[in-house]
C-alpha cells in the first residue's frame, strides 16, 4: 500500500469514527468511554484498525456472533477481543448512564442491581442425592444451559472455552484485574465512572465477580488465575446473569410485560404493583446483592447458598455436562474415582479439586441402585435422587427427561 493510500483509508476511517453504524463509531465509543486505545487493546496495526473502521457495525442480538466472526475473517483480527472491544463499549454506555441517573431513584438503585461472586475457597456440588436413581436434568438447570448456547453452536469440543460464548451469546462484557478483590472492583468502577455503591464497603480475594444492572453486566475476572480456573470463573457468572435476572425477566415478559421496566431498573415499581406482584408470585425484584459472606467464608443466608449452588450446577453442566459423562462412564466401565477424575481435568479442563468432587458424585450416579424393600417384594419403587435445590427466582421446579429435554418455549433475544 502506497503513502497516499494510506492517508486516503486513514481519512476514510477518521470520517466513519463519525457516524454511527460503522465499527469506526464503536471504536471512537470505546476509546471515550474506557480511555483505552482499541489499538492496543485489539493487537493490530493501524492499517488494520483502520479497515476496522470501515466496516459495518456488527447487529447486535442473535447475528452479533455471525457479524462478529464475517468482520474478524476480513480483517484478520481476533474475534474474542473484537467481541470483548465491543461488549465493553455497549456495557460501559449502559451503564454510566444508569449512574448519572441514579440520584433520580436513589432508594431504588440498589435493588435494581446483581451483584455475585466467586470465592477462592473449594467449590463442593451436590447434583443428586441418590445412587442409580434417574438423573434427568431438573427443567430449570436445561433452560439455562439452552439460554446459554442460544445464540452460539454448542461447542463439541472439550475443554470449552467460554470467552467467545459469553460475549457473543450475553450482554456481558470480561475484565481482568490482577489480585481480584472487593476493593480492587469498587476502584476500578469509580476510576471508569461507574456510580455503582454496590460492594458495602467490604473487602476479601475473589476469583470472579458479576455485577449487572439494567439488562447488561461486568463479569470480573482474576488475571493470575490459569485457564482451568478462569474457565470455570467464567462458566459461573455467566449462570449468576442468566439464573438470578435472564430467566427470572422471561418469566416477567410473559405474564406482566408491563413491568419490565421495574425489572431492569428504569423506574422504581408502585406500590400497587408490588402489591399484584405479591400476590401474584412474580419475581419482580430478580436482582440481589449476593455478594454476604460470614466470617468463615460461607454464604451469610440460605437465599445466598441457594443461588450459588445453581450456579455452579450450571457451570458444571456447561463444561463438563452430567449425562455425557455418565454416558461415558457406563460405556467404558470406570469405576475408579481417580480414572474419572483424570477424565474431567484432562478432557474438560476442570480444576483438580472440584472434578475430584464431581468424579465422586458421578461415580454414585452411573451405579446400579440397591434394591429396596419394595423390589424384594417385587412391587414398584418410584425414583427419587432428582436435584432437589430450590428453583431459581420465577422458575419452576419441573424436571426435564433423562435425555435432558423440557417443553420450553425459545428463548428471547437479548441486546
Amino acid at each position: 500500500m502506497t503513502w497516499t493510500d494510506a492517508a486516503l483509508l486513514r481519512a476514510a476511517a477518521n470520517r466513519a469514527r463519525g457516524r454511527a453504524g460503522f465499527l469506526g463509531y464503536d471504536l471512537a465509543a470505546y476509546q471515550e468511554l474506557t480511555g483505552h486505545d482499541p489499538l492496543q487493546r485489539l493487537e493490530i496495526d493501524q492499517r488494520r484498525l483502520d479497515r476496522l473502521a470501515l466496516c459495518r457495525t456488527p447487529r447486535r442480538g442473535a447475528r452479533f456472533g455471525h457479524d462478529v466472526l464475517a468482520i474478524s475473517a476480513h480483517v484478520e483480527v481476533s474475534p474474542v477481543s473484537l467481541a470483548r472491544v465491543l461488549r465493553l463499549a455497549d456495557v460501559f454506555a449502559e451503564l454510566q448512564d444508569f449512574g448519572r441517573s441514579a440520584d433520580e431513584h436513589a432508594d431504588q438503585s440498589p435493588a435494581a442491581v446483581l451483584a455475585a461472586a466467586r470465592d477462592e475457597g473449594e467449590e463442593h456440588t451436590v447434583v443428586a442425592d441418590v445412587a442409580g436413581a434417574a438423573v434427568g436434568l431438573p427443567g430449570w438447570l436445561h433452560e439455562a444451559v439452552e439460554r446459554f448456547w442460544a445464540q452460539v453452536p454448542t461447542s463439541g469440543r472439550f475443554p470449552r472455552d467460554l470467552d467467545f460464548a459469553v460475549l457473543v451469546g450475553l450482554p456481558l462484557a470480561v475484565v481482568e484485574l490482577p489480585r481480584l478483590s472487593l476493593k480492587t472492583i469498587s476502584e476500578w468502577l469509580g476510576s471508569h465512572r461507574i456510580d455503582l455503591d454496590v460492594l458495602g464497603g467490604q473487602d476479601r480475594r475473589l476469583r470472579a465477580c458479576l455485577v449487572a444492572l439494567g439488562g447488561v453486566g461486568l463479569i470480573f475476572v482474576d488475571a493470575g488465575d490459569d485457564a482451568t480456573q478462569r474457565r470455570v470463573s467464567l462458566a459461573h457468572e455467566a449462570a449468576h446473569f442468566i439464573v438470578e435476572y435472564l430467566l427470572p425477566r422471561k418469566e416477567v415478559a410473559r405474564r406482566r410485560p408491563e413491568l419490565l421496566d421495574v425489572i431492569d431498573g428504569r423506574r422504581p415499581a408502585t406500590s400497587r404493583e408490588r402489591l399484584s406482584a405479591v400476590l401474584g408470585d412474580m419475581p419482580i425484584g430478580v436482582h440481589t446483592h449476593l455478594l454476604d459472606r460470614t466470617h468463615a467464608g460461607h454464604a451469610a443466608t440460605d437465599r445466598v447458598d441457594d443461588a450459588e449452588w445453581r450456579a455452579r450446577r450450571v457451570a458444571l453442566e456447561l463444561l463438563a455436562p452430567q449425562m455425557m459423562l455418565l454416558e461415558r462412564i457406563r460405556q467404558s466401565g470406570l469405576r475408579d474415582r481417580a480414572k474419572v477424575r483424570t477424565l474431567l481435568v484432562d478432557e474438560f479442563g476442570l480444576p483438580v479439586s472440584l472434578a475430584d468432587d464431581y468424579a465422586e458424585q458421578l461415580l454414585r450416579l452411573a451405579s446400579p441402585p440397591r434394591p429396596g424393600l419394595l423390589d424384594l417384594l417385587g412391587r414398584h419403587q418410584p425414583a427419587e435422587g432428582r436435584e432437589a435445590r430450590p428453583s431459581p427466582p420465577g422458575g419452576t421446579g419441573e424436571e426435564a427427561s433423562e435425555h435432558g429435554r423440557s417443553s420450553t418455549s425459545e428463548p428471547e433475544e437479548d441486546q
